[in-house]
């Protein structure tokens, strides 16, 4: 078989028929956003054929297709069979295999000399791996070092050895760079004082209990977390003794059949509360990992009574403000440049919202859901802070199924969807009336104190038409953030904090309804 790198719309525009092609979309958008696809060039293509067609995708997001084929009205009608690490389904008259596999062509060479040439699903698994293996050496064999040049030296290598058979086992590489192995050795010094004397039996990144709670939590609360485990609790690996007690003790207390919305939320604070008691008791300890770049921090959340009892009170008062002047004014910069092509592009594809609450601050990046592995063109807004003095490490995106949420309770009148008539789509439908409705937009922004990066909205509706011409898809964009940014500023500025507070604790998963878990950022 040769597998090659498609996008998913290099794969959807092989297809003719209307409903299959919509079909297919639907699957492939269960998987993350970050999904690098591969296709068998032998056989792709003519649909529909006799031939079965294949899709190769990462590991975690065949889980996350699988989990929705078996949960979701749609994904049960579909599916004809779910093998180990493999799901089919029949899209019109075609059979079509989704197959796991995390050694994938990439749209960089694959396996080249780096982790950075990995796609971002499999650097993300060898991080994690990573991270486990060190911990349960440090945990369970006590073997903590002084050094990170230790991990590479001590017991003779045996911690260095066994990272690079991770790294060669999952990812092809011959060797693990120094900047990771750093990144292992701050993370494990912020976390055993945390542990203290406690010994966990295992240190799980796959399967056991972390497989267990995921698929739990998919089945019986999914309406309430969108059908994402990481929109409840988005611990990376878990730690944890007694393993088949814990699992039983949450089937019995948490499993029962849910009748209503209200009965679901009871379980899943019901959840919480076991959960919190089992960290205090050094059974069960969820840990969120972010690669470090300067020092590390652990940070306990939603542990304790009183650190929910303090989320609640900031929220209920609206207690971060929004800025609205000096340093931290709001930006959506409309300015272009250059695209070295013959045309025009924006200076930032993205816009901005800044937050501050007493001596922090989080620089909220306003732009498409993609990335630039995935090669889409079009989707709709992600909302993903940074927060000052750490580096410019993502917190983590705010669940746009959340905030659409937030958005509706406090009166905001915005609609995140790429397909909203009222962003045009291209330049045919950049028309005369609806460049009138964002030239007062924009005029209502720069009134609002909010940074366009042009002199005024003439100039500004001049440059939309130029992007307009030669990429239509950040023109889209730019118009779904001038509509995000005139709603918001057009609120009272007691709902507008109201939103950015909530916006910074559902990107940090901070609050009764998220799970708790360690942070080491």
């Amino acid at each position: 078989m040769a597998w090659v790198y498609k996008t998913s719309d290099d794969i959807l525009k092989t297809i003719k028929d209307k409903e299959d092609k919509k079909t297919l979309k639907a699957i492939i958008e269960v998987a993350d956003d970050y999904t690098d696809w591969n296709v068998d060039s032998a056989k792709w293509g003519g649909w529909p054929t006799t031939k079965q067609q294949k899709l190769r995708c990462d590991t975690q997001s065949i889980k996350k297709i699988k989990t929705w084929s078996y949960n979701s009205t749609a994904g049960r009608a579909l599916k004809v069979s779910g093998k180990t690490n493999q799901i089919v389904f029949k899209v019109g008259k075609q059979d079509v295999t989704f197959e796991g596999s995390d050694k994938l062509t990439t749209s960089q060479k694959p396996f080249s000399k780096g982790t950075s040439s990995l796609s971002s699903a499999l650097q993300t698994k060898l991080q994690e791996k990573g991270s486990a293996y060190i911990f349960d050496l440090a945990i369970n064999k006590n073997r903590v070092y002084n050094k990170w040049i230790h991990i590479k030296t001590n017991n003779n290598g045996e911690a260095y050895e066994g990272l690079k058979k991770i790294w060669k086992d999952d990812g092809g590489l011959d060797d693990v760079e120094d900047t990771w192995i750093i990144n292992f050795f701050k993370q494990h010094k912020v976390l055993l004082p945390e542990v203290g004397s406690a010994k966990f039996q295992d240190v799980q990144r796959d399967g056991g209990f972390m497989e267990f709670i995921e698929n739990f939590v998919v089945k019986n609360y999914g309406k309430l977390i969108n059908s994402k485990k990481d929109n409840w609790n988005p611990a990376d690996i878990w730690l944890i003794k007694n393993e088949s007690q814990i699992i039983q003790q949450i089937k019995d207390a948490c499993g029962g059949r849910q009748t209503s919305t209200a009965s679901a939320e009871i379980q899943l604070s019901q959840l919480n509360a076991i959960m919190r008691q089992l960290w205090k008791q050094k059974f069960l300890m969820g840990i969120s990992l972010k690669k470090i770049d300067g020092k590390a921090t652990f940070k306990k959340v939603n542990v304790s009574t009183k650190f929910l009892e303090r989320v609640s009170q900031i929220s209920k008062m609206g207690e971060f403000k929004v800025q609205e002047s000096g340093a931290l004014r709001p930006l959506c910069n409309l300015a272009v440049q250059d695209d070295g092509k013959g045309g025009k592009k924006w200076e930032s594809d993205d816009c901005r919202i800044r937050v501050k609450g007493g001596s922090k601050s989080w620089d909220f990046q306003i732009k498409r859901n993609v990335t630039s592995s995935s090669k889409l063109k079009w989707d709709n807004l992600k909302f993903e802070p940074t927060e000052g003095g750490k580096g410019g490490a993502r917190m983590g995106k705010a669940s746009v199924f959340l905030l659409s949420d937030l958005f509706e309770a406090q009166g905001l009148n915005f609609k995140n969807d790429k397909n909203n008539s009222a962003y045009p789509y291209d330049k045919d439908d950049w028309t005369t009336s609806k460049q009138q409705t964002y030239k007062s937009k924009i005029n209502k922004l720069k009134t609002s104190g909010v940074l366009i990066g042009v002199d005024d909205a003439e100039q500004a509706i001049a440059n939309m038409t130029e992007v307009f011409e030669t990429h239509p898809d950040a023109a889209n964009s730019k118009c779904m953030q001038i509509s995000y940014m005139e709603a918001m500023f057009s609120l009272s500025k007691e709902k507008r904090d109201k939103i950015g507070t909530d916006m910074v604790f559902y990107a940090s998963k901070e609050g009764k309804r998220f799970g708790p878990h360690g942070k080491i950022y």
